[in-house]
């Protein structure tokens, strides 16, 4: 009486008081503790009445294999089932069979069940009722519903439970027909009116199924409604992403009056959090509070903390958890998690110090959140300390995902020497770990090692990712390796990899842009399945970067005949073509479709690109109207203007500019001085351009090679041949500037615009190459221009054999004979220069 009461205490003390205990009075002692949870109470009772010779009996057994099933001990269990046995009492009681078929499913020894439901002369809806529940609760659904056809085939009539069960089991399966089948067999049976547990059982099977409306309409159909019931259609419409019906549910619930549990809370706040509706959030957090639940459920307080996270209320989960009246280190990871994922590395490590001077040890998860935000604030003293103490705690040996935070963050912290020492260290690489060292390699323009470490995974027996082999592309793209590329491209290919992600189609159509390959980039971007707005734009910045300007034009009228939306970057390369064709036109229309979007307050660079095709444009009117209405003024917007004026001849008007450049604050860059010398330049002040020159040196921009271009030309238009060899020689000498093709032709057009044709020659036969072209067709001009038909030859014959059959060689040529008075060879030239593109070009004698 006293232990089905639940008082144990008194049980136990009246036990105590008996002079005689039989098995009977035994099993009611046993039986009250395993109704109260207390199974080690109940084996110790088992063990005593073993002790004191009471002989076990049917129910004695019953209850003592229940307990060794909950406390998942098999070989008890095990040697309970061979006395029960070797007692002949399976024949008797199929009570106790039941037990053992439920002790074994719960132990996981799945087999051993089924085999002693098998060896059962009797068996009842219990028994295939407890198998069925048995495979359910391990996932295996297959063999439930293979194990209900055995039942149906031995006869035996399920009940509520069993179906109960099987519904769990479609669920799992995800068979649809079966479920259908099943609920008809419940509506038909009436057993729908007699077990809420079945009927939501129903609404729970068709949710996990993902048929959602058909869920809804079960949940008004059945005869029980309940918390439970909602619960489920809401775990439905969370699993498919549908968050805000999810919502609606909920709301529903409450209008019915019922108030969900923890769990279902937990699903709620997560839906607010990703849809960011802080206001309903809000709502159920102070429900929670006025329901006092937060006291029994570390859980929702993590779940609300979260949820003000994604909603981006920071300051307000902060707030919350110093408010949790218990705080556990999921409560702080998933604000250490939030900081992190804000970029807000500091507030994170913040919160950690925090966590541990509360005396909370962290787990797995929070040290990689942790290692992360070390990474995101390049603290790598903070991460070795904290990879110190990963060591200590042996963590590594159980836990990859760690280790690959631990490579990321040596990575993020420009340390990928340590990075790779902690992969070649981890006991288990996978291919995240490879994949985060290659990208890692890639991103510093380490892309031989990145090659590497791709050739080690492979021999690793890993197989490459999506981000590994976007990775690897990148790479060839940037050490424009083709062939490698090309290799690459077949083996993802191969595997079908390019129809999942959009990721590897995107790096295909970079990576043959990048190795100038942009007419196979098309045709992979044409090829693909899916193309989004970063497909189109690397597309479009190929054809932009190789000077392709009316291509790129067209590839975004088709990309937007196709729907995809632009963003900043699209517009940035579209820009860019605009001013490469000079499209005015076509550039009003982008910026009047940004300036629509307010993308200009947002998007320094977008400024900057407008004001540079205005510029291009030639339309410097527009360009400094665009520039003063600009919210940022940068470098680079200022630079553009520079540039536009010193490329228009205004040298006085770009000069003025580098001074207000200067009053505001801002350095000057080393594309500053350039624009301004080569804006003098090109007007003919060679002087001041020199004097540019000499203030830059001044102010201490180092020059670069496009400085010394401009200064050489600077001298070359104005005559000040001595000053343009002192800048050719210093150049290297001073300044460890290596001359390029447009140094030599400057050279080259110095001397020969000074008559000295003799030098100009010397300089193309002492570049790295003899093939500069342009530095022969300077040179055949300035024969042109003084008459010098020996030298005039030698040009001819290389400019010719360099560029074809180029008409403007042919009219030179004509030019410099009819200048000295070779009136017959001149006009068989003229003849030659219409000819040139069907007969082969004569070599010249330059005799």
């Amino acid at each position: 009486m006293y232990a089905k009461c639940g008082d144990l205490n008194k049980a136990r003390q009246v036990f105590d008081e008996m002079l005689v205990r039989n098995a009977v009075s035994w099993n009611a002692l046993i039986v009250g503790y395993l109704q109260q949870g207390d199974s080690e109470a109940a084996l110790d009772c088992f063990e005593q009445m073993y002790y004191e010779g009471v002989p076990p009996d049917e129910v004695t057994y019953a209850c003592i294999l229940k307990v060794c099933g909950l406390m998942r001990d098999s070989i008890r269990g095990e040697k309970f089932h061979d006395e029960v046995k070797s007692q002949g009492l399976l024949d008797k009681h199929v009570m106790l069979g039941n037990t053992l078929i439920d002790m074994y499913a719960k132990c996981g020894f799945l087999a051993k069940a089924h085999a002693v439901l098998n060896e059962l002369h009797v068996r009842d809806v219990v028994s295939w009722s407890t198998m069925i529940a048995g495979y359910v609760d391990h996932g295996k659904g297959e063999q439930a519903l293979s194990c209900f056809r055995q039942m149906q085939e031995d006869g035996c009539t399920p009940n509520a439970i069993t179906y109960t069960s099987l519904l769990k089991a479609c669920g799992i399966t995800h068979d649809v027909h079966m479920g259908l089948k099943l609920h008809d067999e419940v509506v038909n049976q009436g057993l729908l009116e007699k077990s809420r547990v079945l009927c939501n059982a129903l609404i729970d099977m068709y949710a996990k199924l993902g048929a959602l409306s058909k869920a809804h309409e079960t949940l008004f159909e059945v005869p029980f409604r309940d918390a439970v019931s909602w619960s489920f259609l809401i775990a439905g419409y969370m699993q498919q992403g549908r968050f805000k019906e999810a919502l609606s549910c909920f709301h529903q619930m409450r209008s019915e009056e019922l108030f969900p549990d923890a769990s279902t809370y937990a699903c709620i706040l997560k839906a607010c959090g990703i849809i960011q509706d802080a206001r309903t959030g809000k709502s159920i957090h102070d429900e929670i509070l006025r329901r006092k639940l937060l006291e029994q459920n570390l859980m929702l307080g993590s779940a609300v903390v979260d949820m003000y996270i994604k909603c981006d209320l920071l300051a307000e989960a902060q707030k919350y958890l110093s408010e949790l009246p218990v705080r556990d280190v999921v409560s702080w990871s998933v604000l250490i998690s939030g900081y992190v994922q804000e970029g807000m590395g500091k507030e994170a490590l913040k919160c950690f110090d925090k966590m541990q001077s509360e005396g909370i040890i962290p787990n797995a998860i929070t040290y990689a959140s942790v290692l992360k935000a070390c990474g995101i604030t390049r603290l790598v003293e903070k991460g070795k300390e904290i990879h110190k103490k990963i060591v200590e705690e042996k963590l590594l040996e159980v836990d990859i995902v760690l280790g690959n935070s631990l490579i990321d963050m040596y990575v993020k912290c420009d340390d990928l020497a340590e990075a790779k020492h902690v992969l070649i260290d981890l006991p288990v690489r996978d291919t995240v770990s490879w994949s985060t060292l290659i990208t890692g390699y890639v991103e510093k323009g380490q892309c031989i090692e990145a090659f590497n470490c791709f050739q080690k995974m492979l021999s690793d027996d890993l197989s490459p990712d999506a981000v590994t082999y976007a990775s690897v592309l990148k790479a060839c793209g940037i050490m424009q390796d083709p062939d490698r590329g090309k290799s690459l491209h077949v083996e993802i290919s191969a595997q079908g990899l390019v129809e999942k992600h959009i990721l590897l189609g995107n790096s295909l159509v970079d990576m043959y842009v990048k190795c100038g390959i942009v007419n196979r980039a098309q045709e992979v971007l044409d090829g693909l399945h899916i193309r989004d707005v970063v497909s189109w734009s690397t597309m479009i910045a190929g054809y932009v970067e190789h000077g392709k300007g009316e291509e790129a034009l067209c590839c975004f009228e088709q990309m937007q005949s196709e729907g995809v939306s632009p963003n900043s970057i699209t517009y940035a390369c579209i820009l860019k073509a605009c001013g490469i064709t000079r499209n005015i036109l076509k550039g009003k229309q982008i910026h009047a479709e940004i300036a629509k979007q307010g993308l200009l307050k947002q998007n320094v660079v977008l400024g900057n690109c407008l004001v540079d095709m205005y510029v291009k444009c030639g339309v410097l009117t527009k360009a400094q109207e665009t520039f003063d209405t600009l919210p940022v003024q940068d470098v680079i917007s200022w630079n553009a203007l520079i540039a536009g004026y010193a490329q228009e001849g205004q040298g006085d008007r770009a000069f003025r500019c580098l001074e207000q450049m200067h009053n505001k604050g801002l350095s000057l860059n080393v594309f500053t001085w350039n624009s301004l010398i080569g804006g003098y330049a090109q007007e003919g002040h060679a002087v001041k351009a020199l004097d540019i020159f000499q203030q830059m040196e001044h102010e201490g921009t180092s020059p670069d090679a496009v400085t010394f271009v401009c200064l050489i030309n600077a001298c070359s238009h104005s005559g000040l041949v001595d000053e343009g060899q002192m800048f050719f020689e210093s150049m290297v000498k001073e300044y460890g500037v290596t001359p390029n093709k447009e140094h030599f032709t400057c050279m080259v057009d110095l001397f020969a615009r000074a008559e000295d044709l003799y030098k100009a020659l010397r300089v193309i036969e002492q570049m790295p190459s003899t093939e500069y072209s342009s530095a022969w067709s300077a040179l055949l001009g300035a024969c042109r221009k003084w008459g010098n038909v020996k030298i005039g030859r030698l040009a001819f014959n290389h400019a010719i054999q360099l560029n074809g059959c180029d008409a403007a060689s042919y009219v030179s040529m004509a030019n410099i004979y009819a200048t000295s008075d070779m009136q017959e060879e001149s006009q068989k030239f003229r003849i030659l220069r219409v000819e040139s593109a069907i007969f082969e070009y004569p070599v010249l004698s330059s005799e």
